[in-house]
């Protein structure tokens, strides 16, 4: 997205504040918090994420995930974040704007997920 792009690559996106709702960018911090909430939500999820890697909720896959969602951001394809409710902090869920195109139409597609006790 241009209003993401400087002169200079920065490896964290700032943060977007919304009335009720931040975004930001995942961060190493946030794997028991995220690990929680996926359990929590694997079956409610499983209609729209049917395929779960074994290892799926590690810490080594989730550091894994943070690497590709950086590779994505520096090359420009894809900006990933994580959901959180402003009141409390709480993490609801994430987002990623991913299939980035650039030229004459500037494209992209929108996916999210959302943790079931905050679907709806």
């Amino acid at each position: 997205m241009a209003f993401f792009r400087t002169t200079a690559f920065v490896e964290s996106l700032p943060a977007i504040e919304g009335d009720r709702v931040l975004l930001r960018h995942p961060q190493m911090t946030d794997y028991p918090e995220w690990a929680t909430l996926r359990e929590r939500s694997r079956q409610f999820l499983k209609p729209w994420e049917p395929i779960w890697p074994v290892d799926d909720l590690t810490r080594g896959a989730f550091r894994r995930r943070l690497k590709r969602y950086a590779e994505d951001q520096h090359a420009d394809q894809a900006y990933s974040f994580f959901i959180f409710r402003k009141a409390d902090n709480v993490l609801v869920g994430g987002i990623t704007v991913a299939n980035v195109r650039r030229g004459v139409a500037q494209t992209a597609n929108i996916g999210y997920w959302m943790g079931e006790p905050y679907a709806g």
